[in-house]
C-alpha cells in the first residue's frame, strides 16, 4: 500500500525512543564478544544486534557491505536509519538515490527522501514529496497492500491525535485511494481541523475534495461547498483590517456557493454567514435586513430551523435602532424553546437588550433565571451582568450612570465608537466619584483597543491599575497592559 511505503519511516521514527532506552541499558554490550564458544554469528545478525544495541556505526559498517554483497529492502531499512540515527544525512539520501536508481521506483525515492527532510526540519519540503509520491504509486501496488490497513489507520488517528494535520492529510488521501471510499476519510478529516481552527490546511483540503472527478456526485458535496465558504469568512475575520481583494475573494465565494446550492433549510447557515458578511464587512445592514427576513420565509422550516435565523435578525434589528421588533424574535424563539440552549440565548439577548435601553430591572429579573442555566457561559455571562447592575445601582435608585453606561454599549455595538466614547465621558459629569468609574475606563480602553489607538487605551487601564489597586478589575487591567506592550 501507498502508506505503507511512505509511512513506514514514521513508525519507525516513533520506536527510536525505545531503541535509545536499549541503547542506555546496553552502552556496554558488545555482540561480537559474546558467548566465544557460539558459531559464528552471520554478519546480517550481527549489525542487527549492533542496531537493536544503539551501536550505529558498528552496524553500517556492516551493513553497508552487505548491501554491495546482496542488497535488500531489508538491509536498505536498516542501513537508511542507521544513518539517521547518527545524522548522517547526506549519506541516507545517497543510499536513497542509489537504490532508487536501480529499482526504478519513484514513488520510493521520494517518500524516502521526504522523511529525510522531515527529520531536518524542512516540513513544507517533505510534505511535497509526500505528496507527490502518493501521485507516483502504481495501483498495482496499492491494491496489492491491502493487508496493512489497520497499520495505516494507526498511523492516521496518531497524526491526528499530535495534532499533525498534513501528515495525517497525506495517510487520509492514500487510504481513501486505495480503498475507494471516495474521500470521506478526508472530507472527516478536513471537518477535524476547521474545528481546530487550521484554516489555511482546511480550505485546501476542502479545495482538493472539490477538485476531485467525482465531486458533484458525492454525498457530502453540499457540505463541501458550504464549510469552504465557512472557513474562508472565518479565515477573513482574523485580519485587521482585511484587503479589499481578501473581502472581494469571500464575496465570490458566497455568491458562487448560494447560486448553485440555493436558499432552502440545509443552507440556512450558509445564509446566514452571508448576511453578516454583508453587514460587516459590505456595510450593506438593510441587504442582509431583508435577505434574513427573505430566508425565514421559506417553505419547509421547522421553528427550531427558524430559531437561529431569528436571533441573528433581532441582532440586526438592535443595531438598525429597532429594539422592539428586535425583542419580539427574541421573545418567540424564548417560548419556543424554554427549557433548551437556544432559549436561554435569547432569553439572555432579551435581558441584555433590556439593559441597552435603560429596563434595569426587567434586565435584572430575567439575569437572575439565567444564572441557572445549564449553559455555563451564559450562566456567567448572567451572573456578571446581574451583579454589574446591582453594584452600580445609586444608593436613591437613580439610574442616569447605568443608563449613559448601557447607551454607550449599544453605540458601540452599532460602530458609532465616538459617540460611545462622548457617552461614556459624560458618565463623569454626573458626579465626582461613582462606583462605575472604574468600568467605564475599562470599557474606553476597550474600545480603543478594538480600533488599534493603544496609546489612549494603554492610559485608561494605567489609571484603572493605580487608582483601583484593591479591585479585580485593577487585576485585568494589568494582564491588558501586559497584552498591549506584547
Amino acid at each position: 500500500m501507498k502508506a505503507v511505503n511512505l509511512f513506514l519511516s514514521i513508525v519507525l521514527f516513533l520506536s527510536v525512543s525505545l531503541s535509545q532506552v536499549q541503547a542506555q541499558q546496553l552502552k556496554t554490550f558488545d555482540p561480537s564478544k559474546t558467548n566465544a564458544n557460539r558459531p559464528k554469528k552471520s554478519k546480517q545478525k550481527l549489525a542487527l544486534e549492533y542496531y537493536t544495541a544503539g551501536e550505529y556505526e558498528k552496524a553500517i559498517t556492516l551493513l553497508e557491505e552487505i548491501n554491495e554483497e546482496k542488497p535488500s529492502g531489508y538491509i536498505y531499512k536498516y542501513l537508511l536509519y542507521s544513518y539517521v540515527h547518527i545524522e548522517d544525512y547526506r549519506a541516507a539520501e545517497k543510499l536513497i538515490k542509489k537504490t532508487s536508481k536501480s529499482q526504478d521506483k519513484a514513488y520510493k525515492e521520494l517518500s524516502d527522501l521526504g522523511y529525510i527532510q522531515l527529520k531536518k526540519g524542512k516540513r513544507e519540503k517533505a510534505q511535497r514529496m509526500f505528496e507527490e509520491a502518493i501521485e507516483e504509486v502504481p495501483p498495482n501496488i496499492a491494491k496489492a497492500q491491502t493487508e496493512n490497513k489497520q497499520f495505516s489507520e494507526l498511523l492516521l488517528w496518531l497524526s491526528i491525535q499530535k495534532h499533525d494535520f498534513n501528515i495525517a492529510l497525506i495517510q487520509a488521501k492514500s487510504l481513501d485511494k486505495q480503498e475507494g471510499l471516495e474521500s470521506y476519510r478526508v472530507f472527516d478529516l478536513a471537518r477535524v481541523i476547521q474545528n481546530q481552527g487550521d484554516y489555511k490546511l482546511a480550505i485546501n483540503t476542502y479545495k482538493y475534495l472539490l477538485k476531485l472527478p467525482e465531486a458533484k456526485y458525492q454525498i457530502y458535496y453540499n457540505e463541501v461547498v458550504q464549510n469552504l465558504c465557512t472557513v474562508q469568512y472565518a479565515q477573513l475575520q482574523l485580519y485587521n483590517p482585511p484587503t479589499e481583494d481578501q473581502i472581494e475573494l469571500v464575496k465570490q465565494s458566497f455568491e458562487h456557493s448560494i447560486k448553485e446550492l440555493g436558499i432552502n433549510r440545509f443552507t440556512i447557515p450558509l445564509n446566514m454567514d452571508y448576511a453578516e458578511f454583508k453587514s460587516f464587512y459590505l456595510e450593506q445592514a438593510n441587504e442582509a435586513v431583508e435577505d434574513l427576513e427573505q430566508l425565514l420565509l421559506q417553505k419547509g422550516l421547522s421553528n427550531m430551523d427558524k430559531a437561529p435565523v431569528k436571533l441573528m435578525l433581532g441582532d440586526f434589528y438592535l443595531l438598525n435602532n429597532n429594539p422592539w421588533d428586535a425583542t419580539l424574535l427574541f421573545s418567540q424563539v424564548e417560548k419556543d424553546f424554554t427549557n433548551d440552549e437556544i432559549g436561554f440565548e435569547a432569553k439572555m439577548k432579551n435581558a441584555k437588550l433590556s439593559f441597552y435601553i435603560g429596563e434595569f430591572d426587567w434586565a435584572k429579573a430575567q439575569l437572575d433565571v439565567l444564572k441557572s442555566a445549564t449553559g455555563k457561559k451564559i450562566a456567567n455571562d448572567a451572573l456578571y451582568l446581574s451583579l454589574f447592575i446591582a453594584e452600580n445601582m445609586d444608593a436613591d435608585s437613580s439610574t442616569r450612570a447605568l443608563k449613559l453606561y448601557g447607551k454607550a454599549e449599544l453605540l458601540h455595538l452599532r460602530k458609532k465608537d465616538s459617540l460611545a466614547i462622548q457617552t461614556l465621558d459624560s458618565i463623569f459629569t454626573l458626579s465626582l466619584y461613582h462606583e462605575i468609574f472604574d468600568d467605564v475606563w475599562m470599557k474606553q480602553s476597550e474600545i480603543y483597543q478594538q480600533a488599534q489607538q493603544y496609546d489612549q487605551a494603554r492610559i485608561l487601564l494605567e489609571k484603572i491599575a493605580d487608582q483601583y489597586t484593591y479591585d479585580l478589575l485593577a487585576d485585568d487591567a494589568v494582564f491588558k497592559l501586559a497584552q498591549i506592550e506584547i
